[in-house]
């Protein structure tokens, strides 16, 4: 089955976002009938798509939109199945992610929008070869992102280098690795954070 992530950049809580996605036809032979149950994802996301089963020609895609409105600052996540015009098999997961946090204001003006540090987790997790790890810091630091496996060996170095705070993505490639649990350790001046993941094969 084929998976679909839409993925909101991080927005302040009380403004609203949206993230296109769509779905293509890649046969060449018929229509493609699919329906997609919108009131199956949940609030803060909203989906309109008529609620009618969509005919999709040949090589032609359908473009949809899918809107954020937050309310909360937080990590949000939800899923919804795509289904076949007889609304019994599922073609496609789709699934979405978004994060809203609070800005805070300055005595100058300027907005903060704080950060925690730690891994946020690995997207998708568990994974098949590639996943992206997500992580944020507090100041400006030195960043050491590196995966050991179950034995404490480091099988992977990801990130050595300054970055500035925020938050930040990886992409492990597990290349050559047998199947198996993996930690992915972050070290910022002194203070460790650990994700486990999972490698499939």
């Amino acid at each position: 089955m084929d998976t679909l992530l839409v993925r909101f950049e991080p927005i302040p809580s009380d403004v609203r976002a949206t993230a296109p996605f769509s779905i293509s036809n890649r046969g060449a032979q018929r229509a493609l009938r699919v329906f997609i149950d919108e009131e199956l994802l949940r609030p803060p996301f909203y989906l309109s798509t008529g609620g009618d089963t969509l005919n999709i020609e040949p090589r032609e895609s359908m473009e949809f939109e899918i809107e954020f409105r937050a309310g909360a600052a937080r990590e949000f996540r939800d899923s919804v199945d795509i289904h076949s015009d007889d609304r019994q098999d599922s073609v496609m997961v789709l699934y979405v992610e978004a994060e809203a946090f609070n800005e805070v204001g300055g005595d100058d003006g300027l907005k903060i929008h704080p950060t925690e540090f730690g891994v946020v987790g690995a997207y998708p997790n568990p994974f098949n070869q590639q996943t992206r790890i997500t992580f944020s810091v507090e100041v400006s630091s030195m960043i050491k992102l590196a995966v050991f496996d179950v034995n404490g060996r480091e099988v992977g170095e990801l990130v050595n280098r300054p970055l500035e705070a925020g938050q930040h993505t990886a992409v492990w490639v597990a290349e050559g690795l047998p199947a198996g649990l993996y930690l992915t350790r972050l070290e910022v001046g002194g203070r460790v954070a650990v994700c486990m993941t999972i490698l499939l094969k």
